[in-house]
This record gives C-alpha cells, structure tokens and sequence, in this order.
C-alpha cells in the first residue's frame, strides 16, 4: 500500500516534469539513436506513460525514442520479447531479475553507486550512462 502511495506520488505529470536529468542520460539517448531503435519499457501504467513523454520532449530528445510501452499486466521480458530487444537498462534490480529473454542483455544502472553490487548470472553493472554506453559498444 506504501508503495502504491509513493508511485502515485513520484510518476505523477507534476514530479515527473520536474525530475533533473541524470548526467550523461540525453547525451547517452542522442548517440544510441543514431545506432539503435530505442523504446521506453516501463512499469508506469498507461496513463502515466504522457508524463514521460512530456518530460523528454522538454528537453529534446523524444524523437529519439521509437516507442513506449508498458508492463503493467503483463512483464518487461514480454514486452522486451515482443519488441526484439537487444538490451534492456533498469535501474531495479528485480524487473532484471525476472527476465529471461534469449539474446536479450540486461544492465543494472545506479548512476554514481561507488560499490559493485552482486547482479547475479549475466547481468551487468553500470555506474553512470557514460559508463553504459562503453559497455555497449565494447559489446558490438
């Protein structure tokens, strides 16, 4: 219930429009587009899905962005299947947990964590989104 109550806070359009950026996160966008097609996976319901949208055309990146979709009744390892994901990026550790996707590579992102924390089987661990796009392009 406590958890409900924090997500209607936090992924509400008045917090979401004024969350900042995390560093390197629209540069890291700007050059994965050029590369790759880039979708949203969320757990957000539907109707939060505009808030984020809002939230990246402010500043200029949602033409980078091919699609949003989200895993409310269903899963992100759906959603990942059904799109043909390559990789998915998250910064909760249990939504990479529970996804078994073949071919697809999961990244645990805590921007700025200073300690590595233990991700389990075929999970990576990035520190920042420059960091994340190192490991991308080493990856191929």
């Amino acid at each position: 219930e406590a958890y409900e109550e924090l997500g209607d806070y936090v992924y509400e359009r008045d917090s979401t429009l004024v969350v900042k950026e995390i560093p390197g996160a629209l540069d890291a966008l700007r050059k994965l587009s050029k590369k790759a097609t880039l979708y949203v996976v969320t757990a957000r319901p539907e109707r939060r899905i505009p808030f984020a949208r809002e939230w990246l055309e402010n500043r200029g990146v949602l033409a980078c962005i091919e699609g949003f979709h989200t895993s409310q009744g269903s899963s992100k390892a759906a959603v990942c299947a059904s799109i043909n994901a390559d990789v998915l990026i998250d910064d909760d550790l249990l939504h990479l947990l529970s996804v078994d996707v073949d071919g697809l590579d999961r990244i645990l992102l805590h921007d700025g964590r200073p300690d590595e924390p233990d991700c389990g089987p075929g999970i990576a661990f990035c520190r920042s989104w420059p960091d994340f796009l190192r490991t991308i392009y080493e990856r191929g």
